[in-house]
């Protein structure tokens, strides 16, 4: 989870954004269901450290606001791979 609901900025008609990597199956995803105020974003394996060595701005704040359900590992890696590779967001 990330965005404004996971950093506690939530408002009234604020959505929650859901952020999931899977190997089970290549799957690029991108759901906003309006009625259900959800936005849901699911991507391969790998596509998070891809995106922020490309300096995606959306992969940085992803990082910096997550609030992990479940993590085998995977997301500890990431975390650790941007810090050792010093991983910044591109300029603009």
């Amino acid at each position: 989870m990330y965005g404004s609901v996971s950093r506690g900025e939530e408002r009234a008609d604020s959505d929650l954004d859901v952020y999931y990597e899977t190997r089970d199956e290549a799957v690029e995803l991108e759901e906003a269901d309006p009625d259900a105020r959800a936005h849901v974003f699911g991507a391969r394996s790998g596509s998070l450290l891809e995106s922020l060595r490309r300096g995606d701005e959306m992969a940085f704040a992803i990082l910096s606001d997550a609030v992990v359900v479940y993590d085998d590992g995977t997301f500890g890696s990431i975390v650790e791979a941007a810090r050792r590779e010093r991983l910044e967001p591109a300029i603009p």
